[in-house]
């Protein structure tokens, strides 16, 4: 599920992007995909600093 989630924030760089549409992106076979788990793995993932959420770039024209 690690590599789904990974997957999913690659296919979904550079936009804002709900967890829902993470979850939508976990192919219907895995069981263990919930709201839940996705919450879980992103926290996971965050914490040990393979994924972070950034500010968008604003340009001051």
């Amino acid at each position: 599920m690690t590599r789904l989630v990974l997957h999913s924030y690659a296919h979904n760089l550079c936009m804002l992007v709900q967890k829902t549409k993470i979850l939508a992106d976990i192919p219907v076979e895995m069981e263990t995909a919930s709201m839940t788990a996705v919450e879980d793995y992103v926290g996971a993932l965050k914490r040990v600093y393979v994924i972070e959420n950034i500010d968008v770039w604003r340009t001051a024209i």
